[in-house]
């Protein structure tokens, strides 16, 4: 059972396409990590719909590190589109319905744009029915750019759904990320990882 099918839970229709098998569960030969699950906490719902924001453009501000000597520099705008565009790879595969809030990739789309937008698809689907994931790389500072080697996840103030599902992902983060030498970061003050 992969991350996805976790979130929402349970079984769908579309039973066939997931079903995770016993080479789906391991790391492939090319290094690139295949995210599996325990038991799903959250019922499965098929009205679901996961708003991707890749965030930030190539216009923005900052979001970017320092030239390194070898003339590479990274880039927020790409780093967050590739997270957004394997996510909806795997959606896609999943059958599950996804809708990427900031497409824009030369134009900056303000916060407030970006919450309009996500609050138009709520009206459409539901609120209930809306998973939304905004996708960011936060900088280490200090000139330790390099060094940057952790994961994280925020929800919205007090205690919730966003917790169920944040604790979901951290679950998944602390079983996976430990193996590439990176570390999961969280809050425990309210009760939860986020």
């Amino acid at each position: 059972m992969d991350l996805f099918k976790k979130l929402f839970g349970g079984s769908s229709d579309n039973e066939q396409n997931n079903t995770v098998t016993e080479a789906q569960t391991q790391e492939p030969e090319s290094g690139e990590t295949v995210l599996t699950s325990v038991t799903p906490e959250v019922v499965y719902n098929p009205e679901m719909v996961m708003l991707l924001d890749n965030g930030h453009a190539s216009t923005t501000p900052g979001k970017r590190s320092p030239v390194w000597e070898d003339g590479y520099q990274f880039f927020e705008y790409e780093f967050n589109r590739d997270i957004v565009s394997r996510i909806s790879k795997e959606l896609d595969k999943l059958g599950i319905k996804y809708h990427i809030i900031t497409p824009e990739v030369d134009k900056d789309i303000k916060l407030s744009e970006r919450a309009k937008r996500v609050n138009a698809y709520c009206n459409e689907y539901g609120k209930n029915n809306c998973f939304l994931i905004s996708v960011h790389a936060n900088a280490s500072g200090n000139g330790d750019w390099m060094k940057a080697r952790g994961w994280s996840a925020f929800t919205t103030k007090g205690k919730t759904k966003s917790d169920e599902y944040a604790t979901i992902l951290y679950g998944e983060a602390e079983r996976l990320l430990p193996r590439f030498n990176m570390s999961v970061r969280k809050d425990m003050s309210d009760g939860d990882p986020d």
